[in-house]
C-alpha cells in the first residue's frame, strides 16, 4: 500500500496528473475539478496511487466532476 500523501506533496503530485482541471485549497479540504473524460476507474487508480482510497469523495455540481481529500 502506498502511504498517504499529505497537504503539499498531495498538491504538487495532482499538478502533475492529467486531466486535472483545477485544485482548490480550503482550510479543511483540498477540491480538485476533474475533465469530463476522467472515469471512475482513473480516479480510483488516482486515489490508490495517492494513498488516499477510503478518504476521498466525488461530487458532481452543474455537470462538473469533483474529488474532495482532507487535509492533514
Amino acid at each position: 500500500m502506498n502511504p498517504r500523501l499529505t497537504n503539499k506533496k498531495l498538491v504538487k503530485a495532482l499538478m502533475d496528473e492529467k486531466g486535472i482541471d483545477m485544485i482548490s485549497i480550503a482550510q479543511s479540504t483540498i477540491v480538485v475539478q476533474v475533465s469530463k473524460n476522467f472515469t471512475p476507474a482513473k480516479a480510483e487508480e488516482l486515489c490508490k496511487r495517492l494513498g488516499h482510497t477510503n478518504d476521498v469523495k466525488a461530487a458532481t455540481k452543474e455537470g462538473l466532476n469533483y474529488m474532495i481529500f482532507p487535509r492533514y
